[in-house]
This record gives structure tokens, C-alpha cells and sequence, in this order.
């Protein structure tokens, strides 16, 4: 919605609040890396990001949940990115168009469908401890998890190499601070 956001005078997307009260917003000094809002379609991103402040100073990195509501015309784009504090080109966890990933090599992959560029797509990346849980429009896959390093950063499009930037619109995007239960996720 427009009301969650600050734009230019280009309609180009200066912050996106946090409706939390915890002002861990979404944010971009940089005119060329804003997305831009298209109406009734959401935050349209062509290689642009986001960084959101002070979040990851908030997080356990072992027990969170994401969740994204997307719709991309590129194929395995980076979505949402977390920066390393130790090691800044280490990039902890990656949500990908159709996959999750960390930096302990653990990786969840969902098969692309012919109808994946269409439409609306929910994804939601749990970490428990010990397991990741993704959840890609309903089907669930799991594996084991390693804890992460700690979060430097969280941007919104960014890629660790660059190549990988995300292409396409964002609706929502949810981060919880512990790791939900299966019934939590389903009354979302």
C-alpha cells in the first residue's frame, strides 16, 4: 500500500515502514537502486534494493521466520539477502525465486513450474535451531540446519555476486523474530 511507504517525486521508493513500531524499515539513499510503487501491483524491483535498518541487530539468526509474497520475471533472482558481520562476503542465508540457502551449505530447491513467471507466489523460510522449513505456496520441504553467523545486514533485491539481483514485483514481506509454529503459519 502507498501508506507504507515514502517516495520521490518519481514515485521511486525512498522507505518502506515498518508497521511493527519497531522502525526496522526498508530504505535506499541511492536514486539508482530504488524500486519504484506500481499501483495494485506492489514494490516493483528491476536490479534495485532495499536495506532494512537495524533489524538484523534484532535477530537470533538461529530461530526466525520469513515471509515474502512475490511475482518475478527473471529466473532465481535473490529475493531477500542477510550480510555476514564477521565476514562480510559471506552471506548467511539467501531467499531465492525457487530457493533457499545458507552459507553452511544448506539448501532447500523447489522445481520451477510453467506457470511460475504468472503468478503470486508466498514463500515462508523458517529456521528452528537445528531445522530449516520453507514453505513454497503450501508445499513444505525441510533439512538440517547449522547456526548461522551473525547478520550484518538484511537488504530486499541485493545478490552477494551481483549477478543475481532481483527482478520483479514484492508485496509483503514479514520477518518474525522467533520461529513460528505450523499452526502460526497457517493462520497467516
Amino acid at each position: 500500500s502507498a501508506n507504507a511507504l515514502a517516495l520521490n517525486d518519481s514515485n521511486l521508493v525512498k522507505k518502506w515502514y515498518d508497521w511493527s513500531g519497531n522502525n526496522h524499515y526498508g530504505l535506499q539513499l541511492d536514486d539508482e537502486l530504488k524500486p519504484y510503487l506500481m499501483n495494485q501491483v506492489g514494490l516493483v524491483f528491476n536490479e534495485d534494493q532495499l536495506t532494512l535498518s537495524e533489524l538484523h541487530s534484532k535477530l537470533d539468526s538461529s530461530n526466525i521466520t520469513i515471509v515474502t509474497i512475490y511475482r518475478s520475471n527473471k529466473s532465481d533472482t535473490s529475493i531477500i539477502t542477510s550480510r555476514s558481520k564477521e565476514t562480510p562476503e559471506n552471506y548467511p542465508w539467501i531467499v531465492s525465486k525457487t530457493k533457499f540457502s545458507s552459507s553452511t551449505a544448506d539448501t532447500i530447491t523447489y522445481q520451477q513450474d510453467h506457470n511460475h513467471i504468472d503468478l503470486k507466489h508466498i514463500q515462508i523460510l523458517r529456521f528452528n535451531t537445528t531445522t530449516m522449513d520453507s514453505f513454497f505456496n503450501g508445499r513444505q520441504k525441510s533439512t538440517s540446519f547449522t547456526t548461522l553467523d551473525n547478520t550484518d545486514r538484511i537488504s530486499l533485491g541485493d545478490d552477494p555476486t551481483e549477478e543475481k539481483r532481483y527482478g520483479g514485483t514484492i508485496d509483503e514481506v514479514l520477518i518474525f523474530n522467533k520461529s513460528l509454529t505450523d499452526s502460526d503459519i497457517i493462520k497467516l
